[in-house]
C-alpha cells in the first residue's frame, strides 16, 4: 500500500496552518469590502498592502500544494522556516502594510526552496526565455548525464534553485532600500512643503502692508498657481499607462510617459501635497515680475487681475514657463540661472 503523501505528523500541523493563514487572510480581505460597516470614505485600505495580501494567499494555495504533494518529510529547515512565516501570517488583521510586502516577499522565497523540479524549471525559463547562464548547467556534459544539450533539459535544478532564492533576496533587498529611500523623500518634501508655506505666507504679508500687492489681488495670484500645479500633476499622472505594453503605440509622435510603477506611485502623495505650495510660490515670483515692469505682456504696462491670474496659473502649471521668465529677468539684470 502506498503511504500518505500527508501522514507525517510536523507535515499535518503545516497543512493545517497553511488552511487557517489563508482563511484568515481571505476573511481579512473579505472584511476590507467596501460596504462593511467598518469601511469609511474618508479611510480605506491602504491598496498596496491588499495587494500583497492577495498574493500571499495565492501563495499559501501554493505552497499547500507543495507540501501534500512532497512523498517525504520536508528538510527540517524549510519545516522552520514555513513555521516561522506561518506563525506571523496568523493575524492578518495586524500586519503593517511593510510587513505584509515583507512577507510576500519571503513567500517567493520559500516557493522556490519547496518547489518541484518543473516548478523551477518554469521560473528559470521565464527569468531566461533564450539562453541559460553556463553557471546553470550541470557540472558535466549533457551527453554524459543523458540529457539534451539545450534548454530545460540542460538545467542543473540544484543550481537554479540556489540562484532564485538569492535572485529573489536581492529583489526584496532592493524593495526594501526604495521603500527607505521613499520614506526619507516623502519626509523631506513634507518638510519643505512646511516651511515653504510659512514663508510664503509672511512674504505674502509683508507684501500687502507693504501696498505692493492688494490683498484680494495676492489671493487670486496664489489660489491661481496653486490650481495650475495640481491640474499638470493630474494630467501627468492620468497620461502615464498603466503597463509597459501601453507606452508605446504605433503612430505616437512623441514619447510616452512611463509606466505607472507602484513604488512610484506611492512616493508620489507627498508630490500631491507639495505641489499646491510650489505652485503658489511659483505664481507669486511671476506676479510680482510683471506688476514691477520688469517684463511686460503685449506691451502693456498694467495687466488686469485675470491677465495676472492666467500669468499665475501657466507659472504653476508648467515650469518650463516659469524658469524661461526668470531666466529673461535674470539676463536683463546682468546674470543668468545657471
Amino acid at each position: 500500500m502506498e503511504p500518505s503523501r500527508s501522514g507525517h505528523p510536523s507535515r499535518q500541523k503545516l497543512i493545517a496552518q497553511l488552511h487557517h493563514c489563508e482563511q484568515e487572510i481571505r476573511e481579512h480581505l473579505n472584511a476590507l469590502n467596501p460596504v462593511s460597516r467598518r469601511a469609511r470614505l474618508w479611510l480605506t485600505e491602504d491598496p498596496v498592502r491588499t495587494k500583497n495580501l492577495e498574493k500571499i494567499a495565492t501563495q499559501l494555495q501554493d505552497v499547500l500544494y507543495f507540501v501534500v504533494q512532497e512523498r517525504d518529510s520536508l528538510p527540517p529547515e524549510n519545516q522552520e522556516l514555513l513555521g516561522c512565516l506561518l506563525t506571523q501570517l496568523d493575524s492578518p488583521r495586524e500586519l503593517s502594510a511593510n510587513n505584509v510586502w515583507e512577507l510576500a516577499d519571503a513567500m517567493e522565497v520559500m516557493l522556490v526552496r519547496l518547489g518541484d523540479d518543473p516548478y523551477v524549471r518554469r521560473l528559470i525559463l521565464n527569468e531566461f526565455p533564450r539562453d541559460l547562464p553556463e553557471s546553470l548547467r550541470p557540472a558535466r556534459p549533457a551527453s554524459e548525464t543523458g540529457n539534451g544539450s539545450t534548454g530545460a533539459q540542460s538545467l542543473d535544478i540544484d543550481r537554479a534553485r540556489e540562484y532564485l532564492v538569492q535572485r529573489r533576496r536581492a529583489q526584496a533587498h532592493e524593495y526594501r532600500r526604495d521603500r527607505a529611500k521613499m520614506r526619507l523623500r516623502q519626509r523631506q518634501l513634507l518638510i519643505m512643503a512646511a516651511v515653504l508655506l510659512i514663508l510664503l505666507t509672511l512674504f505674502s504679508v509683508a507684501l500687502v502692508w507693504g501696498e505692493a500687492i492688494g490683498s484680494v489681488l495676492l489671493l487670486l495670484v496664489l489660489f491661481a498657481g496653486a490650481v495650475g500645479s495640481v491640474l499638470s500633476r493630474a494630467i501627468k499622472l492620468s497620461k502615464q499607462p498603466l503597463s509597459a505594453g501601453e507606452a508605446l503605440r504605433p503612430g505616437d509622435v512623441r514619447p510616452q510617459e512611463t509606466p505607472l510603477g507602484i513604488r512610484a506611485l506611492i512616493s508620489a502623495w507627498t508630490v500631491f501635497v507639495a505641489q499646491p505650495v510650489l505652485g503658489a510660490t511659483a505664481a507669486l515670483i511671476i506676479a510680482l515680475v510683471f506688476t514691477s515692469g520688469l517684463l511686460q505682456v503685449g506691451g502693456l504696462a498694467q495687466l488686469n487681475p485675470a491677465a495676472l491670474a492666467l500669468l499665475a496659473f501657466l507659472a504653476g502649471y508648467s515650469e518650463p514657463f516659469f524658469t524661461d521668465i526668470l531666466g529673461k529677468v535674470a539676463g536683463k539684470a546682468g546674470g543668468s540661472l545657471g
